[in-house]
């Protein structure tokens, strides 16, 4: 039961740290331009990032 806990923490960690490196970049973008920064705004480009990342994710496997 603790590993379970310690996975969901690790994995909540790493979403919201992706989450929190985008609204970064978006915030340093609307500021940069003159933009009015909203957390809508940057949380409609983490998941168009999320979805575009999934589409062109290649799933390889090299025979030897």
């Amino acid at each position: 039961m603790k590993h379970i806990l310690i996975c969901i923490a690790v994995i909540a960690i790493a979403v919201l740290g992706s989450f929190g490196f985008t609204a970064l970049l978006v915030k340093g973008v609307c500021w940069a331009f003159g933009y009015a920064f909203s957390w809508k705004t940057a949380f409609g480009i983490w998941l168009l990032i999320l979805l575009v990342g999934g589409a062109f994710r290649s799933n390889v496997t090299v025979k030897k």
